[in-house]
Formats: structure tokens, C-alpha cells, sequence
């Protein structure tokens, strides 16, 4: 267990360093530095700068699988149900670890191949869920129509965007702000602009209640 914590301290702070400085100007006595721990101590937890890189990775690949297993679940909803458990999924791994998911951005191309493959592989399946709710919601009328590629990719975007402005100390309800994100992306694509009224007064009533109370929740974060 004290191991655990201490490995998870160390890739924090090293992805902090990597994403400071640029992966390749950071050296492995660089982290233990950072952290207060000798090289030698340092080399208990990990063998290799590449390792602690590699270490990262397998962290956020883990994360984005189990966030693709959550959004199949949704499969048989309606698309703009769909897109908000998708939209919420994938913002769930960023703001757990932005300082990962800027570094994996932005080094993608010094990863080791077997790791770019793996990566690769879960980012284009990620697409192709999020493109096929996309599609679903265009055939059904829900969404505007447009370029299905260009709405997939302008929703991860949107996702995406998060590591770079993320603070925890700031939206300590990320629950709220994922919420929050998701209508920002339905209200975006549907066909009325977000704006279809309830069948009746009282989900009228609810609908209302529903957007105070995350205005409350984003305003007291």
C-alpha cells in the first residue's frame, strides 16, 4: 500500500517535471531532486526515465479503456444521452491527472512504439464511439446535420481542452463541471440549440431545478 502511494507521488511530480520542462531535458536525477529522494532511491520505484514515461502512459491508457467500457454500457440510449455519459466519461481520467494527459499530448511522438501503438489504438477507438453517437444523433434527427468527423473531433476537443485549463484547487466538484461540459457539447449539436421545452409543466420545473443546482454547485467550487 505505502508503496503504491509513493509510486503514484513520484509519477505526479515527474509528469509535472516532463510537461515543464520537455520530456527529453528532464533527467531521472532531475525527479529524484523533486521529490527529495536519491537517484538510488529513486531507482527502487523505477528502472529508467523511460520506465517512469512508460509507467504514465499505461496509467492513462488503463483510464481511458475503463472510460470506453463506460460508454458502451450506454449503447442502446438515445444519442443525446449517449454523448452526455461519453462527454463525461472522458473528461472523468483528464481532470483526475491533467498534468499526464498534457504530457501525453505533447510527447507523443518520443513514446516507445509498442506504447504509441497501444495509444493509438485506444484513441481511435475512442473516436469511433463518440463518431457513432455523433452519426446516431444526425440519423435521428436530434443533431444538426454536419460534418460527422469535424463534430467528433470538435467534442474531444472539448474534452481534450480541459488538461490545459484544469484546476483542481479551483472545481473541486468535477462531477459538476463534467455535468456542465456535457450540456455546453448536446446543447451545441441538437437540432433546436438546446433549447426543447419539457412535455409538461412539471419536467419543465425539474429541467429548471436541474440547471440551478449546478449553477450552485460550479459557483460554490
Amino acid at each position: 500500500m505505502r508503496k503504491s502511494l509513493v509510486e503514484a507521488e513520484l509519477l505526479e511530480r515527474a509528469a509535472r517535471l516532463f510537461a515543464e520542462r520537455g520530456y527529453s531535458a528532464t533527467s531521472l536525477e532531475d525527479v529524484a531532486r523533486q521529490t527529495g529522494m536519491s537517484r538510488p532511491a529513486l531507482y527502487y520505484y523505477f528502472k529508467s526515465k523511460e520506465d517512469v514515461l512508460a509507467r504514465l502512459v499505461e496509467g492513462l491508457i488503463a483510464s481511458s479503456e475503463l472510460a470506453l467500457e463506460r460508454i458502451r454500457a450506454e449503447s442502446s440510449g438515445q444519442p443525446n444521452e449517449r454523448l452526455r455519459v461519453a462527454v463525461e466519461a472522458l473528461i472523468g481520467p483528464i481532470v483526475e491527472a491533467p498534468s499526464r494527459f498534457r504530457l501525453l499530448i505533447t510527447y507523443e511522438a518520443e513514446l516507445p512504439d509498442l506504447l504509441a501503438r497501444r495509444y493509438l489504438d485506444i484513441r481511435r477507438r475512442i473516436v469511433r464511439e463518440v463518431g457513432a453517437i455523433v452519426a446516431a444523433g444526425m440519423g435521428s434527427g436530434i443533431f444538426r446535420q454536419a460534418d460527422e468527423r469535424i463534430t467528433t473531433f470538435t467534442v474531444l476537443g472539448m474534452c481534450n481542452w480541459v488538461a490545459w485549463w484544469y484546476e483542481p484547487s479551483r472545481y473541486r466538484d468535477v462531477g459538476g463541471l463534467a455535468a456542465e461540459i456535457a450540456e455546453m457539447a448536446i446543447a451545441s449539436l441538437r437540432v433546436d440549440g438546446g433549447h426543447e421545452p419539457p412535455a409538461d409543466p412539471g419536467a419543465l420545473i425539474k429541467a429548471i431545478r436541474g440547471h440551478l443546482n449546478r449553477l450552485e454547485r460550479l459557483a460554490k467550487s
